[in-house]
C-alpha cells in the first residue's frame, strides 16, 4: 500500500450480456479483468492524462444485495504512476479524480466487445451466430457503467476495505432474519431510494439465488495489474518505496541537535560535569545591545556583572 490516494472505481456490464456470463463465466469474467485494466493501462500511458505505469487491484462481485446477477469489477487504484526513467512518481492533472468517467466508460465498452468478439472467433465461446450477431450489435449501443467513488483518506482505510470485501460471499449470516421450512427472509438495501428492506423468498429460489454466485473452481477473483503484478514488484516496487521513503525525509524538519550528535558523536544536551545529566535551558538569553552599566552606578553594576558570571 503506497502513501498516496487511492480511487476507487467499479466496472460493470449490462444485463444483456448476462447469459454467455452463466454459460461461460470463466472467459467472461476473465475478459472484464483484462477489459478493466487494458482501460486504465491506456489512460496511464497518455501523456494527456498522465504518461506513467499505474497499479491497480481488482475485486470480482457476482452479486446485488437481493442476490441478484450482477457482475461487476471493484478496482482499487493509486493516485498517480511511475516513470521508471527518471524514476520518479507523478500524479494526473486533476487531483479529484482519476480519469474522466466517460472517457473510461467508452474505452471499457470497446475493448469488452473486442475481447469478447475474439473469443467467438477463436471458438472459446460457442453460440448461434445469429444470436451472437444480435448480442453485439445490442451491446455497442449498451451503457457499460463506471463509477468512481471519492477517494480513500489514506492506506488504512485501503487495508480496511480490502480486509472487509475481499474474501466476501454473496449474503451473511446476519442479514438473514428468519428462516423457516417455506420461507427464507434476508435485509438488503435498495439502491433505488436508499432504504433498507425485507425480501421473501422460497428456499429453492433462495439457494438458487446464492449458488449463481458460485465462482469456476480455481479462478482467482482478485488480481494485481501493473506496478502490483508479481512480475513487476521486483522490477519497480522498491524504487516506489524508496522514493516516497526519500520524501518523507525530506520533509522532516531539520534537528540541528540530533545532526551533531549523529554526524560527530556528540551529545551537546549531555552535562559536561557529570557525564549523565541533560542539560536543560531554563532562560531566554537577549541579544546583546551595547553595555547597560556605563552610565550606572558602581554598586548595581557590580551586582549585574556578579549576575552574569553566575549565569554563564
Amino acid at each position: 500500500i503506497l502513501p498516496v490516494q487511492y480511487f476507487h472505481v467499479v466496472f460493470t456490464l449490462p444485463h444483456t450480456v448476462n447469459q454467455v456470463v452463466k454459460a461461460y463465466p470463466k472467459e467472461v469474467y476473465g475478459i472484464l479483468f483484462k477489459a478493466a485494466w487494458k482501460t486504465i493501462k491506456i489512460l496511464g500511458d497518455d501523456p494527456k492524462w498522465l504518461g506513467a505505469k499505474l497499479g491497480m487491484i481488482a475485486l470480482l462481485h457476482t452479486w446485488g444485495q437481493n442476490l441478484s446477477f450482477h457482475p461487476h469489477l471493484h478496482c482499487i487504484i493509486p493516485h498517480g504512476g511511475w516513470i521508471p526513467e527518471v524514476k520518479r512518481w507523478v500524479y494526473t492533472n486533476h487531483r479529484k479524480f482519476l480519469f474522466p468517467v466517460k472517457v473510461m466508460s467508452k474505452l471499457y465498452r470497446r475493448f469488452f466487445i473486442e475481447f469478447l468478439n475474439q473469443s467467438f472467433s477463436e471458438e472459446v465461446i460457442i453460440w448461434p451466430i445469429k444470436e451472437w450477431t444480435e448480442l453485439i450489435s445490442s451491446l455497442g449501443s449498451a451503457t457499460f457503467n463506471v463509477y468512481t467513488n471519492k477517494p480513500f483518506a489514506g492506506p488504512q482505510p485501503v487495508r480496511d476495505y480490502l480486509g472487509r470485501y475481499s474474501h466476501r460471499v454473496a449474503i451473511t449470516n446476519h442479514r438473514i432474519v428468519n428462516l423457516t421450512n417455506n420461507q427464507v427472509t434476508f435485509r438488503y438495501k435498495d439502491y433505488r431510494d436508499d432504504k433498507e428492506k425485507l425480501l421473501k423468498l422460497s428456499p429453492i429460489e433462495f439457494a438458487r439465488r446464492f449458488l449463481q454466485h458460485v465462482l469456476p473452481k480455481g479462478f482467482a477473483k482478485i488480481r494485481h495489474f501493473g506496478i502490483f503484478a508479481n512480475k513487476s514488484k521486483s522490477i519497480y516496487l522498491s524504487d516506489v518505496l524508496f522514493f516516497f521513503e526519500r520524501r518523507k525525509s525530506l520533509k522532516t524538519k531539520f534537528d540541528p541537535l540530533e545532526h551533531i550528535k549523529e554526524k560527530y558523536g556528540v551529545d551537546i544536551l549531555l552535562c559536561p560535569i557529570c557525564q549523565k545529566g541533560i542539560m536543560k535551558r531554563f532562560i531566554e538569553i537577549p541579544p546583546a545591545r551595547g553595555d547597560p552599566v556605563i552610565n550606572m552606578p558602581c554598586r548595581f553594576s557590580d551586582s549585574l556583572a556578579l549576575s552574569k558570571s553566575t549565569l554563564f
